[in-house]
C-alpha cells in the first residue's frame, strides 16, 4: 500500500506543470496518542483506547502546499506535502506521594496526503474530503514533570518510535472566491493506523497510535 501511494505522489507532483490549482495552507492541530511511551519509571497511567483527539491532547501546528486536479464538476483529486507537529500530554495524580506526574510528547515530520474531494453543491455549501496520508517522522522527544520539577527534559525517544505512519483522513471545508483567488477553511480528522512504539518488549505494551484534528486555512490559485 505504501509503495503504491508513494508512486502516485511522485506521478502527481511530477505532472504539476499541468495542475489546475496550486494551494498553500496552515493552521492549528489538536493531537494525541492512544497510549504514552513507556516512561523511565512507573506511575503515569496508560490512556484508554479512545480515538478522540481531545483526550490527552496537545495543541500543535502544521503547514503545507498542495495540487488539486478537477476530474469533473463534482470530484477532484488533491495531493499535498506538509510539515507537521504532533504530540500528546498525559497527567496522573499519585496519592501515595501526593504528587502530580505529567509527560508531554513532541513529534515532528513530513506528510504526503492524497485526498478525494467531492463538491455536490456550489459555495457556500461545504465540500467533503476523504483519503490517506503517508507520514515520515523526523524527531520525537518527551518531557516529564513531577509537580513543577522537570524530571526529564526533551529526551530524544526517536529510537523507540516508528519512522513512518499511515493515516486515514476524513473532513469537510468551505471555499470563497475573491477575483482569481480562492480562500478556504478546512477541517481534517487524521486517524493513525500504525503502532508507533518500536521499543524493547514491544509485544508486552499496548499499541500506540496517533489521532489529530487539523483546522486549516489557506488559498489556491
Amino acid at each position: 500500500m505504501k509503495k503504491y501511494l508513494f508512486t502516485i505522489l511522485i506521478f502527481i507532483f511530477a505532472s504539476g506543470l499541468y495542475a489546475q490549482e496550486f494551494k498553500m495552507f496552515g493552521g492549528p492541530v489538536i493531537s494525541n496518542y492512544t497510549e504514552k511511551w513507556p516512561p523511565l519509571y512507573d506511575g503515569i497511567q496508560d490512556a484508554s483506547f479512545f480515538r478522540s483527539p481531545f483526550q490527552n491532547s496537545k495543541a500543535v501546528f502544521t503547514a503545507g502546499i498542495g495540487i488539486e486536479y478537477s476530474l469533473n464538476k463534482i470530484i477532484a483529486i488533491e495531493a499535498d506535502a506538509l510539515y507537521f507537529h504532533r504530540g500528546s500530554s498525559f497527567a496522573y495524580y499519585e496519592p501515595f506521594y501526593s504528587v502530580t506526574e505529567k509527560a508531554t510528547y513532541n513529534m515532528k515530520g513530513i506528510g504526503f496526503p492524497i485526498l478525494v474531494k467531492a463538491t455536490f453543491l456550489p459555495p457556500p455549501f461545504p465540500y467533503i474530503i476523504g483519503g490517506c496520508e503517508l507520514s515520515f517522522i523526523l524527531s520525537h522527544s518527551r518531557t516529564i514533570w513531577i509537580d513543577d520539577y522537570v524530571y526529564e527534559r526533551k529526551r530524544d525517544i526517536l529510537e523507540y518510535t516508528g519512522r513512518d505512519d499511515f493515516t486515514l483522513i476524513f473532513g469537510c471545508g468551505f471555499e470563497m472566491k475573491i477575483s482569481k483567488l480562492i480562500l478556504f477553511i478546512e477541517g481534517r480528522y487524521n486517524l493513525g493506523q500504525n503502532n508507533l512504539y518500536v521499543g524493547s518488549y514491544k509485544r508486552y505494551f499496548p499499541k500506540i497510535k496517533a489521532a489529530a484534528l487539523q483546522i486549516l486555512a489557506g488559498f489556491k490559485i
